[in-house]
């Protein structure tokens, strides 16, 4: 198994792709920081992995806090990116059996054709009591409901509203499938939380209806996965 830099990106293509990501509410401050806030957490003071770190984001909001080292497949991602980072996948890790203290994923890990393979290389390259953090988008989430049974209709919709595609949910999982998953692939969970994404939206079309599920405790309808679990000794 070899790691591959993505050649058909451009330096100028992914300038331009995250420039129109700024508005998408996985780039929300909001969002990000109460993620890098679960990060900190569990990842002070450990040298760390931002697996699919893109244009690095996460890189910046935890440098000081633990030692990120962003890996991708795309040189062209890694570039706009500070601080370090390497080529690389998740399904094989540049890096020494034991060598990091925690491993990362956000809104990667559900677009993985063969997961199991990811969680088998994070267990090879964490230490003992490293910890693998996985933020995963909820089957029971709003966004991923509309996408599954109203998708063709609402694609239209949702690009006039947002000027964007509906989000884009490559597996539907639940919280307690995740979970089977990990446990299959020989992983104690330490944590299962719910991050909440329904203010994020510009359009109020989408984001007050996602407010009041909120205030309707179906907290879920908008709502990700944040998974927290240590590889079984």
């Amino acid at each position: 198994m070899t790691t591959r830099a993505d050649g058909r990106g451009t330096l100028e293509n992914w300038e331009r792709m995250w420039s129109l990501s700024k508005d998408k509410w996985f780039r929300h401050p909001r969002y990000q920081e109460k993620i890098a806030g679960v990060l900190r957490k569990w990842f002070a003071g450990k040298i760390v992995l931002d697996v699919g770190c893109g244009t690095g984001d996460y890189l910046a909001l935890l440098d000081g806090t633990c030692m990120p080292v962003g890996v991708d497949i795309s040189i062209e991602a890694l570039r706009l990116a500070r601080g370090l980072r390497v080529i690389g996948s998740g399904e094989a890790l540049p890096f020494k059996a034991g060598s990091v203290g925690g491993v990362y994923g956000i809104g990667m890990f559900h677009s993985l054709e063969r997961p199991g393979e990811m969680l088998e290389e994070v267990r090879r390259v964490l230490a003992p009591g490293g910890i693998l953090v996985l933020v995963v988008p909820s089957a029971r989430s709003l966004p991923a409901l509309l996408s599954r049974y109203l998708g063709f209709f609402l694609r239209r919709i949702f690009k006039f509203l947002e000027s964007d595609a509906l989000p884009d949910i490559h597996r539907l999982v639940t919280a307690k499938a995740l979970t089977r998953l990990l446990a299959r692939n020989g992983y104690r969970i330490a944590s299962v939380e719910m991050v909440h994404i329904g203010y994020t939206f510009k359009s109020p079309l989408i984001r007050l209806p996602l407010l009041l599920v909120e205030k309707l405790r179906l907290r879920r309808m908008a709502e990700e996965i944040v998974v927290v679990c240590r590889p079984i000794s």
